[in-house]
């Protein structure tokens, strides 16, 4: 815990005197400690360490952010907001149950915008003009 507090350290020590933060841990894979061990001993330290006004989890004003997978620490740095949805390349195929609505529709669209290789499902319920207007659409 020692050597994750050194490097998040590294990372925040110019942002935290004076302000409020919180630290956020995302942890996956076998370790003797919780995601909640890790917030709680790195942000006892960079507390006393980096001179910070406080720790808040409902309002900081910094985030220190983490990642530990495996045996591999992910300090995160930065974080950007991104349009959402899928990520892309995270799904090779995809199957759309076409109703002949207008939602299934934009979500079939919505899932190819985003790279997604998408193919279609229809049940016949409604009969033949049920098909054409499905096929239409």
């Amino acid at each position: 815990l020692d050597d994750i507090v050194a490097r998040c350290k590294a990372h925040y020590a110019k942002r935290l005197p004076g302000k409020i933060f919180a630290v956020r841990c995302k942890r996956a894979g076998t370790h003797p400690f919780s995601p909640m061990d890790v917030e709680r001993h790195v942000g006892s330290q960079l507390r006393q360490q980096c001179g910070a006004a406080g720790i808040s989890l409902k309002a900081p004003e910094v985030e220190v952010r983490m990642e530990i997978r495996d045996q591999r620490l992910f300090v995160v740095h930065e974080q950007h907001d991104g349009i959402g949805g899928y990520p892309l390349g995270a799904l090779e195929q995809t199957l759309v149950l076409m109703s002949g609505g207008f939602d299934s529709t934009v979500a079939a669209y919505q899932m190819m915008r985003r790279g997604l290789m998408t193919h279609f499902c229809f049940f016949n319920l409604g009969g033949r003009a049920h098909e054409l207007g499905v096929m239409e659409v």
